[in-house]
């Protein structure tokens, strides 16, 4: 008896190996250093995480597994390059501006101010994202955004080209507001660094703080969006 048990439990070892070969059910739970399978969600979320923290460029497939707690040869088994997963993370960040919806000039200045608002934001935090490789994904959500703005300002414009440049215009003072509130974050101006009292004093821009700016700028680039101009202070009249 005791032999035929034992001749038993050999064939029944053998027949789960066997299984655990040729089965395609899921992988038993993963040790510590091995990752279970990541979602493409997981991944772009550490991604973001890492990049958002310490910049695109410190995005690698170590510094991904670190933010996971895995190892980092465990991790290519499911990340082939980083750059995918770098191109996908930009690919959800872009994928989130606003497009243009509404053809009337006071609900497309609107939105034009949300979609400069949102892009403010977006660099802000992600100055990478406009590092894109040219046929990635994220380049290709550019394009795109862009041409949808290009169709929805025309309308209001001479041609084509006065609108390429109106949002050249747009989109290049936005990069300058980033650009300054970076060097206030830092502690930084024209005299050099502040002491701690005048950093005290300094505080975040918000959006109604940009506003004033970037409503100016589409009236003088963009006429034919222009509105009541209620969101201007009434001139003076004239003394009678």
């Amino acid at each position: 008896m005791p032999q035929a048990a034992s001749a038993a439990l050999r064939e029944a070892s053998h027949a789960v190996s066997t299984q655990r070969k040729t089965s395609k059910l899921p992988a038993p739970p993963a040790s510590r250093g091995r990752p279970r399978k990541y979602s493409d969600e997981l991944l772009v979320d550490a991604a973001l995480r890492v990049m958002g923290r310490d910049g695109y460029t410190a995005l690698t497939i170590r510094s991904l597994a670190e933010e996971l707690g895995v190892s980092h040869s465990a991790l290519y088994t499911y990340v082939g390059a980083i750059e995918e997963i770098e191109d996908r993370a930009k690919r959800r960040l872009t994928d989130q501006l606003p497009r243009p919806q509404s053809s009337s000039p006071p609900e497309l200045r609107k939105e034009l101010l949300a979609f400069l608002q949102a892009a403010r934001v977006l660099i802000l935090l992600h100055p990478g994202v406009l590092i894109s490789r040219l046929g990635s994904a994220a380049s290709e959500i550019f394009r795109d955004i862009s041409e949808q703005w290009f169709g929805a300002l025309t309308p209001h414009a001479p041609d084509l080209k006065t609108v390429k440049l109106a949002l050249t215009a747009l989109m290049g003072t936005v990069l300058l507001i980033v650009e300054g509130e970076r060097l206030l974050s830092a502690g930084i101006d024209r005299r050099g660094p502040r002491t701690s009292s005048r950093k005290a004093s300094a505080k975040p821009l918000t959006s109604a703080d940009v506003e004033p700016y970037l409503n100016d700028l589409i009236d003088l680039v963009l006429p034919g969006l222009a509105t009541s101009k209620a969101h201007k202070p009434a001139r003076r009249r004239s003394k009678q």
